[in-house]
């Protein structure tokens, strides 16, 4: 299927409940990016989006 634009899945996820889930890995894998880079010497800032459903549990910074 290729690449699927946020605006395709955003909503699904959101509606389904797997925002949270899905919110959880892409910041996972963006600390481990993240470091693999600081790793290599590289200079860097980090930004992702999250969604209202992950602000509203009280694990987000866990």
């Amino acid at each position: 299927m290729g690449s699927v634009a946020p605006a395709e899945f955003i909503g699904v996820a959101e509606e389904s409940g797997f925002i949270v889930d899905l919110g959880h890995f892409v910041m996972r894998q963006a600390c481990l990016q993240a470091k693999q880079w600081l790793d290599q010497g590289r200079s860097l800032t980090v930004a992702v989006n999250v969604s209202y459903a992950q602000f509203s549990r009280n694990n987000l910074l866990g």
